[in-house]
C-alpha cells in the first residue's frame, strides 16, 4: 500500500477533536476577515485579494497548450487487444476513454451511447489548514492545468491522481505532498471522505477530499504559486467568474457546520453580494441553537430511506462499445465528437511537475446549467435536490441540484426537458442570490463551464414535486454530504453556502 494511503487509513478523525471550540472560532474569524495584507471592514473592494494575487501569478505565465489531432498524441494510442476500442495511454495508468451504451428507466431519453473516462484509482484532493492569531487559513495555490479558463486557477494545497504522486510520469512529486504522505500524530483531519466525480463523464470516479488541521507551532512557508487565506477570501473568489476551481469548490462542500459560532454581520461576509452575504447571515444563524454534539437522527433517517428508495427504483445499465461503434458519435484522427461534447487532443508545455506533455481533453458545446432553489418551510431554510441517475454514478444515483441540464439551449421548451428548467431559464439572472460561471476540471476538461445559480424563493411550490425530488434542510445537507450522497454540481453550489 502507498504511504499517502496509509496515512490516510490510520488517521480516522474526521473532526477537529477536543479543541471544537476553538475550531468554531477560528471559523467564525475566518468567515469575516480577510488575510493579512487584504483589506477588511465595510468599505473593502468588491474584488478578493486572492484575485490581485491571481492576477499577478498569472503575470509573465505563458503556458503553451496547443490543440493537436488525437492521432498525432504521443503515448497515446487507440487500443483493441484486451475488449472494444479504447484511447489509453501507453503505460496502462492515468486514464481511458472508452465507449458506452447506456439503457435506464431514469428521464426522458432510455438509450444512448456516449463516451466516458475510465480512471479506475482514486485521485487525492487535500486543503492545508492552520490557525493564526484566532484565525482559520488556508493553504491554496494558483494552479494551471490544460483545460483551464484564465489559465490559472485558486486550487486545492494537492490534487494530484496515484499515478501523480507515485511518480508514473517521471517528474517531480506534487509540491506539499508530503504533508498528507506523513500523517502528522498532532494534526485532525477537519474532514476527509470519498466524492463522486462528474458522473456523467467519469465512469465510476471517485476523489478523496481532506482539509488537515495542521499542528499547533506547524509552520510551512508559502511556496512559489501557494498562498494562505481565509474563508471569506474563498467565498468572495466564488463571487468571481472561472477563478475557484472545481476541486476546491468539492472540498469546502464536505466542511462541518458551524455550530454555536452566531453569524458574522452581514457587511463582514462579503463586499460583492449583499443578496448572498444575507442568505449566508440567514444559513449561519439557523445553525447556532444546534448541539455542538452529532446531528440527531430525527429527520435526516426519513431522507435516508427516501434517498435510498430512489436508488432501488432508479436503473442504469451500461455495455462497453468501441469509441468506434458509438451511435451518434464520429472518430476521425482529429477528435471523437458527439452532440453534447467532443474528445480532442493537446500538447501542453507548462511549469509543471513535467515540462512537456499529450493528453486528451473534453470538450463541450456551452456551458451547462445547475440551478439551487431555497426557500423557508416550517421556519427553517430548505433547498430542493433531486435524486439523479448518470451513466457514470458508483451507485448510479446522488443527489443533484434543482435543475442540472448539460445543453439547456437544447432542451428548453421540450418535451425532454428536466423539471423546472423552463422555471429557471425564463428568471433573470438579478433575482438570483448567487450566479456565476465556474470551470469544471482543466485536467480532463477543455474550458467546460457550469453556469451555477441560487435561488431563494419562499413562493416556490412546496408541495406537487416530482417524487424524485426532496426539499432537504440546511443543517442535514452535512451529514449527506458526508456520507458522498451528493454529486460534483450539488457540491460546487453547496461548497459557497458552508
Amino acid at each position: 500500500m502507498n504511504r499517502t494511503e496509509e496515512s490516510l487509513r490510520r488517521c480516522e478523525a474526521v473532526s477537529p477533536g477536543n479543541d471544537v471550540g476553538e475550531w468554531q472560532e477560528a471559523r467564525r474569524a475566518s468567515c469575516s476577515r480577510f488575510s493579512e495584507g487584504g483589506e477588511d471592514g465595510e468599505n473593502s473592494a468588491p474584488s478578493s485579494p486572492l484575485d490581485e494575487w491571481l492576477d499577478n501569478r498569472r503575470a509573465g505565465f505563458e503556458p503553451s497548450i496547443q490543440r493537436i489531432p488525437l492521432a498525432e498524441m504521443r503515448r497515446w494510442t487507440l487500443d483493441s487487444s484486451d475488449g472494444p476500442l479504447k484511447l489509453r495511454h501507453d503505460s496502462g495508468r492515468f486514464f481511458n476513454v472508452e465507449g458506452l451504451r447506456v439503457t435506464t428507466n431514469f428521464g426522458a431519453k432510455p438509450q444512448w451511447d456516449q463516451a466516458i473516462i475510465r480512471q479506475s484509482e482514486r485521485g487525492l484532493l487535500g486543503i492545508a489548514a492552520r490557525i493564526r492569531d484566532g484565525v482559520l487559513e488556508f493553504l491554496m495555490q494558483a494552479k494551471m492545468e490544460p483545460g483551464c479558463v484564465n489559465i490559472l486557477q485558486a486550487s486545492p494545497t494537492i490534487q494530484a491522481t496515484r499515478s501523480n504522486y507515485t511518480r508514473v510520469h517521471q517528474g517531480k512529486s506534487p509540491e506539499y505532498y508530503e504533508l498528507f504522505g506523513d500523517c502528522h500524530p498532532e494534526g485532525r483531519w477537519i474532514t476527509r471522505s470519498p466524492q463522486i466525480e462528474q458522473t456523467t463523464r467519469f465512469l465510476g470516479k471517485k476523489n478523496t477530499n481532506a482539509v488537515l488541521l495542521l499542528p499547533r507551532g506547524h509552520e510551512i512557508d508559502e511556496r512559489g504559486n501557494f498562498r494562505w487565506c481565509t474563508l471569506r477570501e474563498l467565498k468572495e473568489l466564488y463571487l468571481a467568474d472561472n477563478a475557484l476551481n472545481m476541486n476546491a469548490r468539492s472540498i469546502l462542500a464536505c466542511l462541518p457546520p458551524m455550530l454555536h459560532a452566531g453569524p458574522p454581520p452581514g457587511s463582514r461576509l462579503l463586499s460583492g453580494s449583499s443578496d448572498a452575504a444575507a442568505l449566508l447571515e440567514r444559513l449561519y444563524a439557523s445553525l447556532s441553537a444546534l448541539p455542538s454534539t452529532p446531528l440527531s437522527r430525527s429527520g435526516i433517517d426519513d431522507i435516508m430511506v427516501w434517498f435510498h428508495e430512489m436508488r432501488e427504483h432508479y436503473r442504469i445499465t451500461a455495455e462497453c462499445r468501441g469509441i468506434d461503434e458509438l451511435d451518434g458519435w464520429r472518430l476521425s484522427e482529429d477528435e471523437l465528437s458527439g452532440d453534447h461534447f467532443s474528445v480532442i487532443g493537446v500538447r501542453v508545455k507548462a511549469q509543471r511537475e513535467v515540462a512537456e506533455w499529450d493528453q486528451p481533453l473534453i470538450a463541450q458545446s456551452e456551458p451547462e446549467l445547475s440551478v439551487l432553489v431555497g426557500r423557508v418551510i416550517n421556519g427553517e431554510p430548505c433547498f430542493l435536490f433531486q435524486a439523479k441517475c448518470d451513466a457514470g454514478g458508483d451507485p448510479p444515483v446522488h443527489l443533484a441540484p434543482t435543475v442540472s441540464c448539460a445543453v439547456p439551449s437544447k432542451y428548453r421548451g421540450t418535451a425532454e426537458a428536466p423539471p423546472f428548467l423552463d422555471d429557471v431559464m425564463n428568471i433573470p439572472d438579478g433575482d438570483f442570490v448567487f450566479s456565476a460561471v465556474l470551470s469544471e476540471e482543466g485536467g480532463r476538461f477543455h474550458h467546460c463551464c457550469n453556469h451555477y445559480k441560487i435561488l431563494w424563493d419562499d413562493d416556490f411550490p412546496e408541495h406537487d414535486i416530482p417524487m424524485n425530488f426532496r426539499w432537504i434542510p440546511y443543517r442535514m445537507i452535512f451529514e449527506l454530504v458526508r456520507h458522498g450522497y451528493l454529486n460534483i454540481e450539488a457540491r460546487s453550489l453547496f461548497g459557497f453556502l458552508v
